[in-house]
């Protein structure tokens, strides 16, 4: 069975409301024969997700897979297994996930299929380099390249190279 993410009105309702870690969004994904509210977790703990996917390590990838469901899983009846007392490992806190999903009855197929899903929106909520970059230079500027040399650091009060730059300067050959 192919997982889905179904796009949803909630009625108005922020479905986590008292989960103040974890930001609503409308939608639901399919973890075998449940429909589980989305919630996509902080942007930090996105990149972290991101990163951690892809590991070569098959164990890593599972316990990784069953961190994703555990972080994007909004509503009431979301695990209660806290993120940030694994000390925001994705693979440590991935572990304990897991094992609380196959206590929940959910196959580790069902769960790779939600995280190979989840993965796909994780990743497409983070911002573009394209956009931070159109966003770091203000509209109407262009950016140019600088002409201006580049010169040593001083370190204060000395009138010397400071030792970050010393080694980095030509001139300053011993």
């Amino acid at each position: 069975m192919q997982p889905k993410i179904v796009e949803t009105t909630p009625g108005g309702k922020e479905p986590l409301a008292s989960r103040e870690q974890i930001r609503p969004v409308s939608g639901t994904f399919q973890l075998g024969a449940l429909v589980v509210p989305l919630a996509l977790p902080p942007m930090l703990w996105r990149y972290r997700i991101v990163h951690a996917w892809g590991d070569e390590d098959p164990w890593s990838m599972a316990a990784i897979g069953a961190a994703i469901i555990g972080l994007c899983w909004g509503g009431p009846d979301a695990p209660e297994v806290s993120f940030a007392k694994h000390g925001r490992d994705v693979v440590s806190y991935g572990e304990v996930l897991y094992e609380v999903l196959l206590e929940r009855g959910v196959t580790v197929k069902e769960m790779q299929n939600a995280a190979n899903a989840l993965i796909e929106v994780v990743a497409d909520s983070l911002p573009r380099p394209e956009a931070i970059e159109a966003a770091a230079v203000p509209t109407g500027a262009t950016k140019e390249p600088s002409t201006a040399p580049s010169s040593p650091s001083v370190s204060p009060g000395t009138g010397t190279p400071s030792p970050a730059t010393a080694s980095a300067d030509p001139s300053s050959s011993a």
